[in-house]
């Protein structure tokens, strides 16, 4: 799975409908950064840009996708969203390590 498709369904799920049609790099690239901080902390590595690839199991892309979700939520100050995230991202990377 790519960043910007992993991207795509964070978007999808926060319901940031207009991040989907928006070419805005700087947070794509913000995006990026968070990406790559829960990736990390999953031991999955880092990616250069959206472009790149993750091979990633079921556990890993769920783990994956709500703590971005959680944090992306937090970085543009929706709290209650990230608040959710964070307990979904708690539970399936308990799963995932």
């Amino acid at each position: 799975m790519t960043g910007n498709e992993i991207f795509n369904r964070v978007c999808f799920l926060l319901g940031y409908y207009d991040f989907l049609k928006e070419n805005d790099n700087m947070k794509r690239l913000a995006f990026c950064q968070i990406l790559n901080q829960i990736a990390e902390e999953l031991h999955l590595g880092k990616l250069s840009s959206l472009n790149d690839k993750f091979e990633l199991t079921d556990k890993t892309s769920d783990a994956l996708i709500y703590g971005s979700a959680m944090l992306f939520a937090l970085s543009l100050k929706d709290a209650n969203t990230a608040k959710v995230y964070s307990a979904l991202y708690s539970v399936k990377r308990s799963i995932a390590l």
